[in-house]
């Protein structure tokens, strides 16, 4: 599997020449390039032990199949044809992306209508077989690590506290979203559901849901720490008890921060 190259945290040479022409690295930049090492491996574990949830007969394991390989200028139509062509009908497609450009990373999972296609998908007749430039390697997925976290106790309670953090997000799962999955251990606050963006109003993958009542949140810290006990379009998250205050200032889908809501209703209260 090819990355994007990352350069050393201090640039290699071969004379002193060469170290006195080669500048040594800032901190900040050591900082960036160690903060992109890291990136790229999270995103790699993360992605290969799997977002799958295994009470949804369409994206259990056996009929799904993690790949490595794909070339990065290709997309999901080309990586549908792949399989296709090789008589392995595609059910869907997760493939992380680059948020910054939309280019696929080069690896993620395909799930098929059955077991005996995701077989097939592991044979030689597809593994291994060249898409463009590039050769595909296809294998089983690991246990979603996910589901091994999810086995440790819930730790108690903090008193009175009704928020929880949410992480394990899919990054294209809005407020709504995360409030159906929510709703159905009680009353949501009213800050309601808070999920991180960027300026560009992109989900950072985690959140916070603020109940009415503690008990609406120990219900659903309870029911996360099963194997899959509490998912989110199909992926499982992990969930927790959060101390703190409201982060008033996360932005929403369009962009606007979520504090400025707060500020208006002040506004008319303060004009009444």
């Amino acid at each position: 599997m090819t990355f994007p190259e990352v350069e050393d945290d201090v640039p290699s040479s071969s004379s002193s020449t060469d170290q006195a022409s080669v500048p040594s690295p800032t901190p900040e930049k050591k900082k960036r390039i160690r903060k992109k090492k890291r990136k790229i491996e999270e995103a790699i574990t993360d992605i290969k032990t799997g977002d799958i949830d295994t009470n949804d007969d369409s994206m259990a394991n056996n009929k799904t199949v993690y790949c490595e390989g794909f070339p990065f200028d290709s997309n999901e139509t080309a990586v549908r044809e792949f399989f296709e062509s090789r008589n392995c009908p595609v059910n869907s497609l997760r493939l992380p992306t680059w948020q910054d450009t939309g280019r696929l990373r080069g690896f993620g999972h395909v799930v098929f209508d059955s077991a005996e296609t995701a077989t097939r998908a592991c044979s030689n007749d597809v593994n291994k077989q060249s898409m463009g430039s590039r050769y595909i390697n296809i294998s089983r997925p690991n246990v979603p690590r996910q589901e091994k976290d999810n086995q440790k106790e819930v730790r108690s309670q903090p008193q009175g506290c009704r928020v929880v953090f949410v992480k394990n997000l899919p990054y294209d799962a809005d407020e709504n979203g995360v409030r159906e999955a929510f709703q159905t251990f009680g009353k949501i606050g009213d800050h309601g559901v808070r999920i991180s963006r960027n300026q560009n109003s992109d989900s950072k993958g985690f959140g916070y849901v603020e109940f009415k009542e503690p008990e609406f949140a120990l219900a659903a810290v309870k029911q996360a720490s099963k194997p899959f006990g509490l998912t989110v379009s199909g992926r499982p998250v992990f969930v927790d008890f959060e101390e703190g205050k409201a982060k008033m200032s996360f932005r929403l889908a369009d962009g606007k921060f979520l504090k400025s809501q707060g500020d208006e209703k002040q506004k008319k209260q303060h004009k009444r």
